[in-house]
C-alpha cells in the first residue's frame, strides 16, 4: 500500500479519501529528524508551510524505487477528487 506523509491537518473528507487509498502518517515538521524520516519512507506528502527539499524527500539506498524530485507536496494530480480544496497545489499550475 502506498504511504503518504501529512503535516497539517486535513478536513475529514479529504482524511477519509486517502486512506481509502494509501497509508497516512501524520508528521510533525518542528521534530525534524522524524519529520525527514517519514518523508523519506513515503511514497507522497500533503501540507504546507514547510519546504521540503531534495535532501528532505530522497529515498535511502536499496528502497528500489526511484523517487522524482519534486516535493511531496507537489505530487498530488490536479485532477485528483482532493484537489477541488486547498489540499492540492501543482508545480504545472502557478495559482496555487
Amino acid at each position: 500500500m502506498k504511504k503518504i506523509v501529512a503535516w497539517k491537518s486535513l478536513p475529514e473528507d479529504v482524511l477519509a479519501y486517502l486512506q481509502q487509498h494509501a497509508e497516512v502518517v501524520q508528521a510533525d515538521p518542528a521534530r525534524h529528524d522524524a519529520f525527514v524520516a517519514a518523508l523519506r519512507e513515503a511514497d507522497g506528502g500533503i501540507g504546507a508551510s514547510v519546504r521540503i527539499t531534495p535532501a528532505m524527500s530522497r529515498a535511502r539506498r536499496g528502497r528500489g524505487s526511484r523517487r522524482s524530485r519534486r516535493s511531496p507536496s507537489a505530487s498530488i494530480s490536479s485532477t485528483s477528487p482532493i484537489s477541488r480544496g486547498a489540499a492540492s497545489c501543482s508545480r504545472t499550475r502557478p495559482t496555487c
